[in-house]
Parts: C-alpha cells; structure tokens; sequence
C-alpha cells in the first residue's frame, strides 16, 4: 500500500473514533439504566430503588416482534431441478436453524432500541477452520463448512460519517473493530510476516475504545472494588489485538491494521467477490469437464450493497444515527425512579416517629430504647397512655406524587405503544389495540427484511464454488414423498429467486388462541367437498402440538370403509332407506360419515323436501322421501353402530381411529364393502362413473 493510502486509512479510523465517541458515550447511558446502573441526584446509590421499567419494556418488544424463527417462502426462476423452489424453500428453513440465528436478530433487536441501529455480519466458517476469519472465537460454536451469521456491537462498527440516512449501500466503507487473543493472531498464516510485530493492547491507557469493546464482558454490573480488580487483570491476561478490518467498497478490498503497526497487515481483494471457475475438457475423455483450480475474473458483489454487514432500524429520520428509540422514555423512567426512592426514603425516615411527655421519660428511663426495638404484639407500660406517647404521620406521600409515577408509566406505554392501554369503551379499547398491533408490524418490518437479508446473501455466498458446503445433506422429494437425498450442489442456489417471510409465524405461539381459530377453520373446511379432508384433520391435530401426526390417522385399510360408507350415504339413507350394519364394519368411521348431523349438513338434503307434495287427484299416492323420514332412518341407522360398538368395547362417539385389526377381520371387512358397492351398481342406485370418481 502507497504511503498516501496508507495515511488516508490511519487518519479515516482516527476520524471514525473521534465521530463516533459521543454517541457510544450516549448509547451507554441507556444500557446502564437497563442495567440498573441508576442515580438520584442527592442520594446515595445504596438508597435508591432501582427499578427498571426498560427490563420489561425491551422483553415485551423482542418477544412481541420476534419470538420465533419465521416461515420462509421461496421461488426460484427456471428451477435448476425438478422440485427446485421446494427444496430450495426447506434448505432456506433448515438453514436459519444450522446458523443459529434466533438469538443474533435478539441482540440485534435489543442493540436497535438502545443505538438506533443494529448489526448483523455474514461470513463463511471453512472446513476444519483451516482458514478461520477473525474473530476466531467464532469459530468453535458455529457449523463448520456453512455461512454464519452473527451479531456485531453497534459499539464495534464504524460506518462512513458522510453516508445518507438510511442508505447504507451508499457508504465507502465500514470499519469492524475487533479484540482477537494475540495467540491467534500470531498463528493467523495470513499476518505472518507480522507476526513478531503484534503485541496486546495496554488496557491501562485510558483508552474508552477497549472499555467500550468489552463491555459485554462486565455488563456494565460492577459492585465491588475487588470486580473492577479482577476485570482490570483479566484484561490484562488476556493480551488481546485490536483490529480494524476495513471493507473497502469502492476499491472492492479487505484490508486489516493492527492497533500497534502503521501499515496494514493485510490487504486482498475482497473475498465476496464473485467469481467462476474455469473449466477444461478431459484430455483422456473430451466429454468429461475438469476443474483448473483457477477463477475468473471478479464478475460483482456476493453480499448485497457489496458489504457483509445488514443495518437494521426501526426508524426513519435525517441521520444514519437518529435517536435510539429508548431514550425517548428515558425521562419517565428516571420520574419513576425519583419519585419512587424519595418516597421509599421518607417513608423509612418518617414511619415511627412519636412524641414523648419528658416526664413520662423520668418515670421510664428505658423507654427510648424500649420504642426502638419494639416486635410484633409486644406490651408497652406507661404511666398515662393518653399523653405518654403520640405518632407523628408524616410517611404518607402527597396524592400528586402518586399520579405523577402513574403518568410516567402512561407516557411510556403511550411512546412505545407495547400493548393496548386500558380504555373506558369498546371503542376505545379497540383503538389502542390496533395503535399496539401497528407499532410492532411497523418495527416487524425491518426484522423481516433482515431474515430476507440473511436467506438472500446465505444463499448466494453459497451459489460460489468456493464457499459451497462439501457435504451438506438434504432432502430433493417433494413433500409426502419417500425422502431422497443428495449433496448441495452450488448450481442450484444461482439463479434469480424470490423471498417472502411469514411475519406472523415469528409471533409469541399462544396455543389456546391458535387451537380455537384452527378448529373454527376446520368445522368450514371439512364442509367443503373440494378440501382433502385428510389434510384438513392434520392441520387440526398439528394445532394440538401432535408432532406425529401420522401415528394418530388411519391407514390405507380404513379406505374402503369410507368410500363403503360414503355409498351408504348416497344409496339409501338419503333415499330414506336403511342399509343395515354388518358386525365387521368399521363402526366409528361409518359413524363420523353417516350422523344426523353429517346428514342434515349434506347439500343433497337440502334438495328433499321438508314433506311430501299432495298427490294428483285420481292418482295412487306414490311414496315420497321427505327429510323427516331421512332423519329418522340416519338415527336409527347410528344407533345400530352405536350399540355394536359398545358390544365391542369400544366408546361411544369417540373421534378416535379403530385399534388393529387381524388379517380375518379385515378380510371380512373388504368384501362386505366390496359386496356393497357390488349391489349398488347393480341395482342402479349409483351408476359406475359416478362411482369411480367418489
């Protein structure tokens, strides 16, 4: 690197420092009220009340916008396989998982309400970490072979200062600080001829970049002298290097400096830079193609915006940096905490206090010291208790005080707009129950776009051969399908896709709501004759958390005896006829296709009438099947079933599916249906087209 380059970089990380430090200093603050680091001007620490109302605030939030991994739809443009969108769809889902990245999008959830923005980073983590990206730490808890995805501290991530508001892909560059063992970055092949050069940074420097990096590790929670002792020694032990890895967007670089050495210790071309590889025939077999080892030239940007880094906000404004979301109820909450502790305070000071007659005093030497330390149902005599002794209430706190704290509280749930306030109409209560759910779509959004961000960019780091997963293993059949698998192949993650996320699958899972919505739902679907009603009972059953769902459903041997019942149905009870019950029927699935209730619901019931029309004068009266008669005859008909199930031990009206049968019984079973349906057609009752489509 020129000399004049050289210099730009030095003097653009101290600029970015210099820029940055009042706002990490800002960001701080917030933290420390979360972490009830709190004061009250006038009063010692140990007097306070540390009551933190942003605890509960920020859980609510999370929980509320992202408690769950999401849905993730995907389609693929000239599918690269048979069935490529689908599998490509459960490898995206899959994927989410194998990167862990639930608790990454928490942080950053948590680092957007109190910085305004939060980081994410996607990286590759090779085989056998033979070529591990700093931080190494990473590195032991994350899937080898595969992308990662991790959380990067607001604290840690320097951005452009000239960057628009909310345009990040405009930005030149974005600088990553970084706090790696000196081991391994003296053992890092790549800082090799640095390696004698790199030594720890001094943690005694002064310097608020360290304290700021290491926040996590102390939390903010010092109580003791002897805690800021060991952390003082533990930064010491540790000997860490202080990085900055630049990402260079418009010169299309990587390059590193260490915190201690004036020029880079590194500076390549940036490693998400797409390229192809180049391929030969076979000498020995020309039909053969071979891979030369060799890539073509950089062809564009892996990584969307040509940056590894999503920013995420929930906020528009005309800064990159606005205001965190947080400090907009900073004010109530240090209300609350005054007011709270001065009262606690008083109460304290003021809740015994008495008057004394002096000369009830002469008569009782021992009295003060008696009122100090006074239990529970404990006598105290004195000569006159009229005048001996008076309580002076001066505890109780003014009734202002006390609306002032519920005010705050007000003013909080009103700029977050958590949950829905308490109303004194429908009306009402309906309007701040949609001011609640609107505030969180709102913020949804943008947690939306991140897992969008993630599936996007994973899928494309991956597309190139050279961060394609040697060994992942997944599933090519379609759903409902024998399971087939086969290796990643990275030709079928290129190609042009499209990414929807189901927002609402990330909400909190309330599983009574969800089961009263789905069994709502079912009772309209299983009425219409275009749903699969085998599907429609596993939606059902999956609401009840049955994860094997098919061990609860019958198999293929129960068919007969719904398509058998079915014919029932339309052959003779609807014709008012009985068809009688035969011993090896099965009684429960005749019973679910042939009820009252699932007769009366028929639209071919509707169609008879309710009675019979008056026959012609001079004609025979012809017998006419009237809805009271088909009623009468499904009643008798289920009281048939009914009494052989309890013959049969079984309970009546259970929903439950039949207990094994022996080969004999199913045997019988078949060809009485067989039999049935045989007698059906016959008889003209149902003629065979309409039957083979049922």
């Amino acid at each position: 690197m020129k000399s004049d380059e050289q210099k730009y970089w030095r003097d653009t990380i101290k600029n970015c420092e210099k820029y940055y430090a009042p706002k990490h200093e800002r960001w701080k603050q917030l933290i420390k009220i979360y972490n009830m680091e709190m004061q009250v001007p006038g009063m010692e620490s140990e007097f306070i009340i540390k009551i933190s109302t942003f605890f509960p605030l920020v859980r609510k939030l999370i929980a509320s916008i992202s408690f769950n991994y999401p849905k993730v739809f995907l389609n693929v443009d000239d599918e690269p396989f048979e069935y490529g969108s689908q599998v490509l769809e459960r490898f995206a889902n899959e994927a989410l998982d194998v990167m862990d990245v639930k608790p990454e999008i928490h942080q950053c959830i948590f680092d957007v309400l109190f910085c305004y923005r939060g980081w994410l980073k996607i990286g590759y983590n090779t085989a056998n970490n033979t070529e591990a990206e700093a931080p190494y730490v990473y590195n032991d808890a994350l899937q080898e072979d595969f992308t990662f995805v991790k959380r990067i501290s607001p604290f840690n991530l320097m951005v452009d200062p000239l960057v628009p508001p909310n345009d990040f892909g405009s930005a030149q560059y974005a600088i990553e600080k970084m706090l790696v063992p000196l081991q391994f970055a003296q053992g890092d092949e790549r800082f090799a001829q640095f390696r004698r050069r790199l030594t720890p940074v001094d943690a005694d420097d002064g310097d608020s970049t360290l304290d700021n990096m290491l926040v996590n590790y102390s939390n903010g929670m010092v109580d003791t002298s002897e805690e800021e002792d060991a952390i003082s020694e533990a930064k010491r032990l540790q000997k860490m290097v202080l990085l900055y890895e630049i990402h260079d967007r418009i010169n299309k670089k990587r390059i590193v400096f260490a915190n201690d050495i004036e020029e880079p210790i590194e500076e390549v071309e940036h490693p998400f830079l797409a390229r192809t590889p180049i391929t030969q025939p076979d000498p020995f077999n020309p039909e053969e193609i071979l891979m030369t080892g060799e890539f073509s030239e950089p062809e564009g940007w892996l990584t969307t915006n040509g940056f590894p880094y999503f920013s995420m906000a929930f906020d528009i404004g005309d800064a990159f940096y606005g205001v965190p979301l947080m400090e907009y109820v900073r004010a109530p909450q240090q209300l609350i905490l005054e007011s709270v502790s001065r009262r606690v305070d008083l109460l304290k000071k003021h809740a015994r206090i008495s008057l004394g007659n002096r000369g009830e005093k002469t008569a009782n030497p021992h009295l003060p010291d008696s009122l100090g330390n006074l239990e529970d149902g404990a006598v105290l005599w004195v000569n006159d208790p009229s005048t001996a002794l008076r309580e002076l209430n001066w505890g109780n706190p003014p009734t202002d005080q006390i609306q002032i704290e519920r005010d705050a509280q007000f003013y909080e749930s009103r700029i977050l707009s958590v949950e829905a306030r308490s109303s004194n109409t429908a009306t009402e209560a309906s309007i701040n129950a949609s001011e609640a759910q609107l505030n969180r779509e709102w913020m949804q959004v943008a947690v939306v776009d991140a897992y969008a961000w993630i599936i996007d960019n994973a899928l494309s780091v991956m597309s190139d051969q050279r961060y394609t997963p040697n060994e992942y293993i997944l599933n090519i059949s379609p759903e409902g399908e024998p399971i087939r698998l086969a290796a990643l192949e990275n030709y079928w993650l290129q190609g042009r896709r499209r990414i929807d996320i189901e927002a609402g699958s990330m909400l909190p899972l309330i599983e009574q709501l969800e089961r009263d919505d789905t069994l709502g739902l079912f009772d309209r679907l299983i009425q219409l004759p275009e749903v699969d009603r085998g599907e429609a009972v596993k939606m059902m059953i999956k609401a009840f958390r049955k994860i094997d769902v098919d061990t609860l459903l019958k198999d293929d041997r129960n068919a007969d005896a719904m398509k058998a019942a079915q014919l029932e149905l339309v052959g003779y009870i609807l014709r008012g006829q009985d068809p009688g019950v035969q011993p090896e029927e099965d009684h429960r699935t005749h019973l679910k296709l042939q009820s009252p209730e699932v007769v009366q619901q028929n639209p071919a019931f509707a169609q008879i009438p309710q009675v019979a029309p008056p026959s012609p004068p001079g004609q025979p009266v012809a017998p006419q099947v009237t809805q009271q008669m088909v009623m009468a005859v499904a009643q008798q008909h289920a009281q048939q079933h009914q009494q052989y199930l309890q013959q049969q031990g079984g309970a009546v009206g259970s929903m439950s599916g039949t207990g094994p049968q022996g080969p004999d019984d199913l045997m019988s079973q078949v060809q009485s249906n067989a039999q049935r349906v045989a007698h059906l057609i016959k008889t003209n009752v149902v003629d065979a087209q309409n039957l083979a489509q049922q």
